[in-house]
């Protein structure tokens, strides 16, 4: 595959939508996967950097991204895990309600191995566009966020740009002095 343009950095989750007869419709979502899936629909050379489950739905996951084009090269299977999972119900007035179940993402352990470590470190430092969001950050443990923010503040001073959308979810946060933090360091390092 050509060289990338843009590099993304979040959880994408298994989603269920709840059609109101008591079916549940499979798909998937998060908030940098479907960024990505636009960006590659409008010719955008995209990857993933993420972490799924390496069981049949972790699978699925991956299988879909790449007939979306997404480069998934970066996409870690952990095959002690399952991915997260979301439930989407709809009001008849058009108002959403998501129901999570995360705790145990893989998304978590983004970080946790070293080979990985390495590739994504170079896919960092050579990404001319790194996306992220609140989420991506809230998701990772504390020492995590620290790895990922440095490398992105290492690629920002190497030239790349950085675009962060802050999506702050509280309940993802142990409280909001923490989330601010980190979200205020992460925009001093973006440049979009």
């Amino acid at each position: 595959m050509p060289e990338l343009q843009l590099l993304g950095v979040g959880e994408c989750m298994v989603e269920l939508r709840d059609d109101g007869t008591g079916s549940l419709r499979l798909n998937y979502g998060g908030d940098v996967l479907n960024t990505l899936v636009y960006a590659r629909r409008s010719g955008v050379r995209s990857g993933f950097v993420s972490v799924t489950g390496d069981d049949h739905y972790g699978r699925w996951l991956r299988a879909h991204w790449e007939l979306e084009g997404i480069d998934c090269s970066l996409v870690r299977h952990d095959t002690n895990s399952t991915p997260a999972l979301y439930v989407i119900r709809n009001e008849p007035s058009g108002e959403r309600h998501f129901h999570y179940w995360r705790d145990a993402s893989p998304f978590k352990a983004l970080l946790d191995d070293a080979d990985y470590m390495s590739a994504l470190t170079r896919a960092i430092q050579a990404a001319p566009w790194i996306y992220l969001s609140g989420i991506s950050l809230a998701m990772l443990r504390e020492s995590a966020r620290a790895t990922l923010v440095a490398l992105l503040e290492g690629a920002r001073e190497r030239g790349s740009q950085i675009a962060f959308d802050p999506n702050y979810r509280a309940r993802l946060w142990p409280d909001r002095n923490t989330a601010r933090q980190w979200i205020d360091r992460l925009y001093a390092c973006a440049t979009m």
